[in-house]
């Protein structure tokens, strides 16, 4: 009769077997990738939140430095002067009761646009001499077709980053009914002009590095000239007809965050 080692027996049961080895193994491969996923949605959304705050404080900034300027535009019974806009990206230029510098004259031309030579929207501003009792400033500060400052720069240069790729704006009128939307591109007074409609597009610098500037020219060239007081909202059809269509632009198009501001003028 064969004797049993009970101590051969009790190491025999401690052991695991192929199938329970196989079970452990798919369970942990299945909490690792519920953890990875997990994590990837955290780090994703985390992404998406960080690019909404910077372009939230991007468009602030401009739409505030704008509306101070709009503020202290100069709108007056006896002053006419003319706005020009041009296709694609506007320049907007305009006169302002505020000194460029500390002693300077308190009346100011001030542009927003590219710099000749620039990838950053800005905010250039320069003094005058003289005054409007001269009766002299009749007419537009002097404006470069294309989008550009003429040259050269003003010294006074403030810039909003290269985030904001896509500047457009139209004209409040009143018209006999009331007010309208004016897209006039060819000239239009001061004294018609009751209100500014201001779109931005903002594209964060990590996508615009991804896609390169072929995709951000691709997605900037999508968002057309402003054809009504609601501009952001062709914008919004277009980068979702970009998405569906793939390319640079539809790679771009997903992260591009549109805003827009409806300034009234002092009167």
């Amino acid at each position: 009769m064969r004797s049993i080692n009970p101590f051969s027996l009790r190491l025999r049961q401690v052991g695991f077997t192929l199938i329970e080895l196989l079970v452990a193994m798919s369970v942990l491969f299945g909490v690792t990738l519920l953890v990875t996923s997990l994590i990837s949605n955290v780090t994703t959304t985390t992404k998406l939140s960080t690019e909404t705050i910077n372009a939230d404080s991007v468009s602030r900034l401009f739409f505030d430095r704008l509306g101070n300027d709009i503020a202290n535009m100069v709108v007056r019974d006896d002053v006419d002067y003319f706005f020009y806009k041009d296709g694609g990206n506007d320049l907007l230029g305009f006169y302002v009761n505020l000194a460029a510098t500390a002693g300077a004259t308190p009346v100011s031309r001030v542009y927003y646009g590219w710099p000749t030579g620039s990838t950053e929207l800005s905010r250039a501003v320069n003094s005058l001499g003289g005054s409007w009792t001269t009766g002299i400033y009749r007419t537009a500060p002097t404006l470069s077709s294309g989008g550009s400052f003429p040259l050269p720069v003003p010294a006074d240069l403030q810039s909003f980053g290269k985030e904001i790729i896509r500047f457009e704006y139209g004209f409040l009128t009143q018209g006999p009914g009331g007010l309208r939307f004016d897209a006039n591109n060819t000239g239009i007074g001061i004294n018609d002009i009751r209100g500014i409609v201001v779109a931005i597009a903002v594209l964060d610098e990590d996508v615009q590095a991804f896609v390169g500037t072929a995709g951000v020219d691709a997605v900037a060239g999508i968002l057309g000239d402003a054809t009504s007081a609601d501009i952001v909202g062709p914008w919004r059809q277009a980068l979702t007809t970009a998405q569906a269509g793939g390319g640079l632009a539809g790679s771009a198009a997903s992260n591009v965050r549109i805003y827009q501001r409806v300034y009234l003028l002092p009167r």
